[in-house]
């Protein structure tokens, strides 16, 4: 397990006495044609996978005289690069954003660049960077109630500690991302949230000593974020939630149950579910 000095000077500094960064620093900027009804349009668009309708969209922002609208259709751009798991092309079109913005902040975009940033570097591997670039996006959240964006940069924050198999922290911050996601109508991130606490308590099942009841809440909370899955329609949480109950019921030597499952599972896998599915457990 990766634990050097930067890593956790960064996580105890954030956890103890709060993010602060150079935001401060700068001026906020406006983009009157972003508005709630385009971002909602544009998240609608990526999550339901109409790709092209989404990039329609951040083609428009980007050919805009305004800079903060220019960078909004970068930081778009790039949210629809993460989505589709082009990691490459997410950094890419956060980085043009921030350059953009960097005497300036935009609720939206500067949030989201650096929340993609830190889902980039954990995914390279550089828990460092990663952890750095979450904490400035939770920073710039402050500006703005955003639950949408904190639910997420919670969820990346866990995946951060989950993959340094920090699990009390991942299944803490994942708690975090949860209770946020309790407070909106967002059943994609009510199902993302739950989805990654069943999978956090399983993780912790194989590194404690108390085994039995990590297994348990995973087992429960597999089941309680199956039906904010099904109800979001969005199959890969659905496959990470059989994938748990699977894994479960294995641990138990319920192998009938487990095959059950397994079976159940197989029909929601195609060649791009499983991509999706593969890139969730890496990071987020």
């Amino acid at each position: 397990m990766r634990s050097n000095y930067l890593f956790r000077f960064i996580a105890l500094l954030a956890l103890i006495s709060g993010t602060n960064f150079s935001v401060n620093a700068q001026k906020p900027c406006s983009c009157p044609e972003f508005t709630l009804d385009v971002r909602k349009r544009f998240d609608e668009n990526k999550v339901a996978q109409n790709y092209e309708v989404a990039s329609a969209i951040a083609d428009e922002f980007k050919k805009s005289n305004s800079s903060c609208c220019e960078a909004i259709g970068f930081a778009l751009e790039a949210s629809l690069a993460n989505a589709r798991s082009l990691t490459n092309e997410s950094r890419l079109g956060a980085q043009s954003a921030l350059r953009i913005l960097k005497e300036e902040y935009h609720p939206y975009a500067s949030v989201e660049c650096n929340r993609i940033l830190g889902v980039y570097y954990n995914r390279q591997g550089n828990p460092d960077s990663s952890i750095y670039f979450y904490y400035k996006a939770l920073d710039l959240i402050r500006f703005v109630e955003d639950p949408t964006q904190k639910s997420m940069v919670f969820t990346g924050i866990a995946s951060v500690f989950m993959n340094q198999k920090q699990f009390e922290k991942g299944i803490y911050f994942t708690k975090k991302a949860l209770t946020v996601a309790l407070g909106t109508t967002n059943t994609s991130l009510l199902a993302q949230a739950s989805s990654n606490l069943a999978i956090g308590y399983f993780y912790s099942y194989d590194s404690t000593a108390s085994k039995k009841p990590y297994l348990d809440s995973a087992y429960t909370t597999a089941l309680e974020a199956m039906k904010f899955a099904r109800k979001a329609g969005v199959p890969v949480n659905i496959i990470k939630n059989y994938i748990t109950l699977g894994d479960v019921a294995t641990k138990r030597n319920n192998f009938t149950e487990a095959l059950l499952y397994s079976d159940t599972l197989l029909t929601y896998i195609t060649p791009k579910t499983n991509a999706n599915v593969r890139s969730a457990f890496r990071s987020t």
